[in-house]
């Protein structure tokens, strides 16, 4: 999910049950910022597919919130 009243760095937040770990989307880097509540290998997998898609989610953060 990216929040569209969020800041920067561009990341996402990703939400499983009552556990959630935000990650960031800049150019070359899936950076874990914070995590909470998730086992390691939720986390891991939540990273892989960021790392997936993130090319698709930085696109979507830069429209939501500008290139800057």
């Amino acid at each position: 999910m990216i929040h569209t009243d969020d800041h920067e760095p561009e990341h996402v937040h990703v939400y499983k049950d009552n556990g959630f770990v935000k990650i960031g989307i800049a150019p070359e880097s899936a950076e874990i910022l914070v995590a909470k509540g998730l086992k390691p290998a939720e986390i891991k997998k939540a990273r892989e597919i960021v790392t997936q898609h993130r090319d698709m989610l930085l696109e979507e953060w830069e429209r939501i919130h500008g290139d800057n």
